[in-house]
């Protein structure tokens, strides 16, 4: 994909290989003319499996096993879908798999809430890896807020246990709510906010997440320009924003725009990139509704 290089990505590549095999120069020589003469024409996919399990046979022990992140994800994916379907093929030998305590290990993990650096970079190598064409890092930025069960988790990151569960809206809009009450408190998160990207050729990645309690315009407001900035600095661009009718919605399209946004068709200058403007949509299914209604 023909985006420009990210600027967080030269510090977190130093670490982007840990879980993957790695074979010397002569025997990945050797392995790829065996794979070659046994298996003509085998997809990229099928050839790597086979050299997970080339290189798992000769760990000592199954703790010295080195998995391609490529087959733990499919791994995980199936164990999600089926965790009985998997044990069955890891228990017929047949195949050799990654244990699911090893998978926990990425099926457990938890993303902190708002902007993390680690999620631009994954989005960034998994858009290359799908050859998403140059037209496929343009797009839009949909963003939809549910209800979630009021509750605090214990979650064990760096060696320290955290509490999960609390109102987070990032460090900008926490602080404008402290100015506002004039205090500091916590509240238990009711709703949380998910935020993805959507490329025109259908790359589809989520973005990142809020636990909030009745999110405010302004808050949407810090949120949304704060991904459309880093995803520009990753190569993407964002030319919508789409939503639904939700109350805090309407003042957050609103602000956009010194008139009737009818007037401007809902296109207002790009806060990012002023040379450029986005449109302001709601989702389809809203504006049915509201027709039906009226």
């Amino acid at each position: 994909m023909p985006v420009k290089s990210c600027p967080i990505c030269p510090p977190l590549l130093l670490n982007d290989n840990e879980e993957t095999i790695e074979l010397s120069n002569e025997d990945s020589q050797d392995l790829e003319k065996c794979l070659e003469q046994c298996f003509p024409n085998a997809p990229e996919d099928m050839k790597l499996l086979l050299q997970s399990h080339s290189a798992a046979l000769k760990a000592n022990s199954p703790n010295g096993r080195r998995w391609n992140k490529r087959v733990i994800s499919i791994c995980l994916a199936l164990l999600v879908r089926s965790p009985r379907t998997y044990q069955d093929i890891a228990d017929s030998t047949m195949m050799m798999l990654p244990t699911g305590r090893h998978l926990r290990r990425y099926k457990n993990s938890s993303t902190e809430a708002g902007l993390q650096d680690e999620v631009f970079l994954w989005m960034y190598q998994a858009a290359n890896y799908a050859n998403v064409p140059e037209e496929g890092s343009a797009g839009g930025l949909i963003h939809d807020e549910r209800k979630t069960q009021q509750d605090l988790v214990l979650d064990m990151r760096g060696g320290k246990l955290h509490l999960v569960g609390w109102v987070d809206t990032g460090v900008e809009g926490n602080d404008l709510r402290t100015v506002e009450q004039g205090k500091v408190e916590q509240k238990l998160a009711t709703e949380v906010i998910q935020i993805y990207f959507l490329g025109y050729t259908g790359c589809r990645f989520p973005i990142c997440h809020y636990p909030t309690c009745s999110v405010k315009a302004s808050d949407l407001h810090i949120m949304i320009w704060d991904v459309i900035a880093r995803l520009q600095d990753c190569g993407f661009s964002v030319d919508y924003i789409l939503q639904d009718g939700a109350e805090e919605n309407r003042p957050f399209s609103k602000s956009h725009f010194n008139e009737n946004p009818f007037n401007s068709k809902y296109m207002a200058v790009n806060l990012v990139n002023p040379t450029k403007l986005f449109v302001m949509s709601q989702d389809f299914l809203h504006i049915k509704k509201k027709s039906e209604i009226v």
